[in-house]
């Protein structure tokens, strides 16, 4: 039984209460936290940004270094032309229209 009461005498003590201005400090505290990380993330994505920059325009002026700046090719000259072989005609020549054999057909 003394057991017991002096367990319901420590569990009724009441917890310590902070004070006004340490309740206050711990708020400003959070809030220097805060702004620190805030400040501490801006910084951080400035710097990253400008790095980006700095290695997107190495990357380019890389890139614009190592380009193939050859011309096209000329274009081929066009092939010689085969020599004429006329074809052997054996055929002898004959006028399309005979005026011997026309016939008169005015009459």
């Amino acid at each position: 039984m003394i057991a017991a009461v002096s367990m319901g005498i420590v569990a009724c003590k009441k917890p310590p209460t902070k004070s006004k201005s340490e309740v206050i400090q711990e708020r400003l505290d959070e809030r220097l936290l805060r702004w620190r990380e805030g400040m501490n993330r801006n910084c951080l994505q400035k710097v990253m940004d400008a790095a980006s920059i700095i290695a997107d325009s190495t990357l380019l002026a890389n890139a614009r270094f190592e380009r193939d700046t050859m011309d096209f090719p000329a274009i081929p000259g066009r092939p010689n032309r085969p020599d004429f072989i006329p074809p052997k005609d054996t055929v002898a020549i004959k006028p399309i229209f005979d005026r011997k054999n026309k016939r008169d057909t005015t009459n």
